[in-house]
């Protein structure tokens, strides 16, 4: 049974790592398309660095689990000599399981991050050093946003 289950898993994880490299290739193209829009067409590709920087994080978070299944990543088996064989593999079972609980709040937590930019029409600033400074688009309210002539006559003065 365990057998059948760490099968399934190891598919799973290659699944997910050939996913995550999709959007690595995706992060690729769309950073291509930006640098094109922007140097031949002069229309820079809004919210590209954006885009590129969720994608590639979660990307990246998604060869973890085939890393944690096929053992190529640091651990410490100090602890596991007290344990003995039986006990530690429980343990690494475990710890596998706290990983994959902290990379999925992790993806979440990007995901809803994404969002609120989307839905507020927001972006890092590309000319900034770093590119974290967050700029909004901040839409006028119109006619038929609940406001009259005279507010909108008030606002400008």
């Amino acid at each position: 049974m365990i057998r059948l289950l760490e099968r399934g898993l190891h598919h799973a994880a290659r699944l997910v790592a050939y996913a995550s490299g999709g959007l690595v290739l995706v992060a690729a193209v769309v950073t291509l398309y930006e640098v094109f829009m922007r140097s031949v067409v002069n229309r820079p590709f809004f919210g590209a660095n954006d885009l590129v920087l969720y994608v590639l994080t979660i990307g990246v978070i998604g060869f973890f689990p085939l890393m944690v299944d096929s053992g190529h990543h640091i651990k410490i088996d100090s602890f596991g000599k007290f344990l003995g064989p039986r006990w530690f593999r429980r343990f690494e079972w475990f710890g596998n399981i706290v990983t994959l609980f902290v990379l999925a709040a992790f993806v979440w937590q990007f995901w809803r991050q994404g969002m609120r930019m989307v839905l507020q029409r927001c972006h890092t600033d590309s000319a900034t050093a770093a590119g974290t400074d967050v700029v909004c688009r901040i839409r006028d309210p119109g006619p038929g946003d609940g406001d009259t002539a005279a507010d909108r006559s008030d606002r400008k003065h």
